[in-house]
């Protein structure tokens, strides 16, 4: 009865945490809660700006609140790309509500891909529904979880922005430069 509860409580928060909205979001393919994928964050009612970081502006929405099942999520952060709504992320307080969200997302969408941070004490469990991407991760350490959904057409212009940046930093420090030889030092001798 309790996965009933919490696969219950993982649907409304999906598809429809705003009733109020004019313009409700079908399925997670469409959006998140009632805002759509790509939407600019001026058509989003009672967003409030936390910050923004590498071309990315974060919000929340202090005056709404997200339950999943009977357990009460405090932090849901709602991310855009050059104005373009792409991320949600919410911490999760509770081991039970944790493991109550794994089990409906493997009913749901299937096996997880899973990977593990040692230097972390980092798990991930991801799965892929059309063009979402959807992280669960648990540091193991510090009791802290987290559930994201990613929009990929976006998502991935973040990442590849990213790399691109951080390769042409490290372009920078490298102290060979294009099109001179470098001298050959042997690594390991057979």
């Amino acid at each position: 009865m309790k996965s009933f509860v919490a696969w219950a409580g993982v649907l409304v928060l999906i598809l429809c945490v705003s009733a109020a909205s004019a313009e409700e979001v079908e399925s997670l393919a469409d959006g998140f809660a009632d805002i759509h994928w790509g939407a600019g964050p001026q058509t989003v009612s009672g967003l409030s700006k936390l910050y923004s970081k590498g071309g990315v502006d974060y919000y929340a929405r202090p005056g709404q609140m997200h339950a999943i099942g009977d357990f009460e999520v405090t932090r849901v952060v709602y991310g855009f790309y050059q104005g373009q709504f792409f991320a949600s992320y919410m911490e999760l307080e509770n081991p039970e509500v944790f493991a109550d969200i794994r089990r409906t997302l493997k009913q749901r969408y299937g096996d997880a891909e899973t990977s593990f941070s040692t230097k972390e004490n980092l798990i991930v469990h991801k799965w892929k529904f059309k063009d979402v991407k959807i992280k669960l991760k648990s540091y193991d350490e510090a009791d802290r979880m987290k559930l994201g959904f990613y929009y990929t057409p976006i998502s991935n212009k973040v990442n590849e922005e990213k790399m691109e940046s951080d390769n042409d930093k490290a372009l920078e420090l490298f102290p060979i430069r294009k099109g001179e030889t470098p001298n050959a030092l042997p690594v390991l001798r057979f």
